[in-house]
Formats: C-alpha cells, sequence, structure tokens
C-alpha cells in the first residue's frame, strides 16, 4: 500500500528555481492533485458536454467556431483553465437559490427557465413576470465592471445571448419588455455590481439564428476563423494542428 509521501511524491523533472521551491513539497504535490480533480470534473458537466449552439454561442464573432458548434464536434481544447467559469457558475447557482426563496413558490420569478426560439435553446438565469424584465447575470472582475460602466455599454456577444433569451420567453407566451446584464463582481464588493438595461428586440435574435442557418452545412475548413485574444479558450482551439483551429496561426 502507498504511503502518502508515495501517493504524492513530485515527480522528478527540470529543477526548479530556488525562489519557487516550495517549502513543502508534498503539500505542492497534493495541490496540484486538487487542481487537476477540479480541472477533470469541469469538463464533465453538462455544459462542458453540450454539443449545439446555445444562446451563449451564437454572438460569436468567428464563423468557423459556429460551424464547429452546429456540427456538434466534441470539445478538443483541454489547455484553458476552467477555474473562472467554475467561479461564475458557483455564483449563478447561489442566485438561482435566493431568487426562488424570493419567488417563495408565487411564480413572479421564472428562475434557470428553459426557452427555445427557432431551435436554439438555453437557460434563461431570471425573469420577473410583473416588471416583464429578462436578466443574465455575469461574473467579472471590478476593473472590467469599472470600464463597462464608463463606457456604458455592453458586449454584443451577451446582447444577442440576452435578446434570444428575451425571444424564447416571448415564444412560450411570456411578454418581455426588458432585458438586462448584470456584473457580479468576484472580487469586490455589493457596491461594484452593475447593471446594463435595454428594450427587448426580436429582431436581434433572428439576426442571430438566421446567420447561424446560413452558417450549416459547411465544414470548418470552408470557413474563416477571427483570431482573437479569446481563442484559447475556444473548444475546438488546438494551435498545433490536427482537427481543430488554429487560432491567429491560421493560414
Amino acid at each position: 500500500m502507498s504511503t502518502d509521501a508515495e501517493l504524492f511524491q513530485v515527480p522528478a523533472g527540470t529543477p526548479v528555481p530556488l525562489d519557487e521551491v516550495p517549502t513543502d513539497p508534498e503539500g505542492a504535490a497534493l495541490a496540484r492533485w486538487v487542481a487537476e480533480l477540479i480541472f477533470q470534473r469541469s469538463i464533465t458537466t453538462a455544459r462542458s458536454l453540450q454539443r449545439s449552439v446555445g444562446p451563449s454561442g451564437l454572438g460569436t464573432d468567428c464563423d468557423k467556431k459556429l460551424v464547429y458548434g452546429a456540427l456538434g464536434v466534441p470539445k478538443l481544447n483541454f489547455g484553458a483553465d476552467p477555474w473562472a467559469a467554475l467561479v461564475g457558475t458557483a455564483i449563478h447557482g447561489w442566485m438561482a437559490e435566493q431568487m426562488r426563496a424570493v419567488d417563495g413558490g408565487a411564480g413572479r420569478f421564472l428562475v434557470e427557465h428553459r426557452v427555445s426560439y427557432r431551435g436554439v435553446s438555453g437557460t434563461a438565469d431570471l425573469y420577473d413576470r410583473r416588471e416583464r424584465l429578462a436578466v443574465d447575470w455575469k461574473t467579472t472582475k471590478k476593473a472590467k465592471i469599472r470600464a463597462l460602466r464608463r463606457s456604458g455599454a455592453a458586449p454584443r456577444n451577451y446582447v444577442t445571448q440576452l435578446q434570444t433569451y428575451g425571444a424564447g420567453l416571448a415564444a412560450a407566451g411570456e411578454s418581455p419588455e426588458r432585458v438586462a446584464l448584470v456584473w457580479l463582481p468576484v472580487d469586490g464588493t455589493l457596491s461594484d455590481v452593475h447593471a446594463w438595461v435595454t428594450p427587448y428586440d426580436r429582431a436581434v435574435a433572428d439576426a442571430a439564428i438566421d446567420r447561424l442557418e446560413s452558417l450549416r452545412g459547411l465544414t470548418p475548413a470552408a470557413v474563416a476563423a477571427s483570431p482573437s485574444r479569446l481563442c484559447e479558450w475556444c473548444d475546438w482551439y488546438q494551435p498545433g494542428g490536427g482537427d481543430g483551429c488554429p487560432g491567429a496561426g491560421e493560414k
């Protein structure tokens, strides 16, 4: 039977610089093991295993990414760190629990509500039937929130996602009038919460889905990529070649 020291033994390899040598090698090895367990679970969640384009993917600037999603190509990129997304998921879960408590079974608030519009399905974070307001939670650092507040704008891909939720709610018989993005800080206080509100506009969802439909039937090789700093978080990013997209290295 292996001892704890053997189980978490630090593998031999290139010498570590003196200023980076851990004071507790066994603890450092255990930390790496825990991180690997977290990573493994992150790639087996329902969201990670999703094989279709949902509202959150519709607004991407990259046609190639949309084609991969439309074809249901399995995830190819296992290099991106999932921690920020996991923190966001945890906050979403907590907010959902609290909103259900606020609703108290009255039915005013639809929480984590499944919607579908023109074949695109997703989950709307919150819909207030009294205010006729759809809300999508976003998590980020307070520095990003300050920049968003100064600009007065919202990222186009998030707006597309939000308007598609609105269209799905309307298709289900609800009457959304406004949609809102609410940013929650992962490193700040409640005073850093920022909201962006706009009228519901089905045309935004229609334009995005029309674009998706125009790409159906194409292969990734037939579509140009739109490389950006976000490439390394794409499920189909493969800078070394293979079946994925090389991102900025595409020729």
